[in-house]
């Protein structure tokens, strides 16, 4: 948790973006909606599954925000009504693939293979591209890399707790 919240720290503090207003992205997947988030992206952001809302995204709890349903059981009717533009979906929605792609293109946002944080630059890239941010998520990405440098380079000289 820590983690996510210095990640959102850093991509807040060096990235800001306008997309067009036509963008509307309904998502599943709260990595992704904090990576939205810290792009400076939030007025795009159309629906969340707001029972799963950690509490530093608290602000997508609002009325302006369309509730999506859980992340394991879509309110597709709920979802149609918000007119999203893009869907963000990991795993966990994966049976309903088909429904959801019959309201807008999707994008699955699953991590995928063994590392972590090459899966995470990919995902982060890739929703940068869809939404035409790129030179401010690789200014963001770079700043968290150096960041997270500079934490393995602090552990390393801490003593052992054993």
């Amino acid at each position: 948790m820590k983690f996510a919240i210095t990640t959102t720290a850093i991509l807040l503090a060096t990235a800001s973006a306008t997309v067009s207003a036509d963008q509307r992205i309904a998502t599943f997947d709260l990595g992704s909606l904090d990576t939205l988030d810290a792009l400076g992206l939030n007025a795009q952001v159309v629906g969340v599954p707001k029972a799963s809302l950690p509490d530093y995204l608290e602000q997508y709890a609002a009325d302006n925000v369309t509730d999506i349903g859980g992340l394991r059981s879509p309110d597709m009717d709920t979802l149609g009504e918000s007119e999203p533009s893009l869907i963000l979906y990991t795993g966990r929605q994966g049976e309903w693939e088909g429904e959801l792609g019959e309201i807008a293109p999707l994008l699955n946002t699953s991590l995928q293979g063994d590392d972590y944080l090459a899966a995470f630059d990919a995902n982060v890239r890739e929703l940068a591209s869809r939404l035409a941010v790129e030179s401010k998520a690789e200014e963001a990405l770079g700043t968290l890399h150096a960041e997270i440098e500079t934490q393995r380079e602090a552990l390393s000289n801490a003593p052992a707790r054993w």
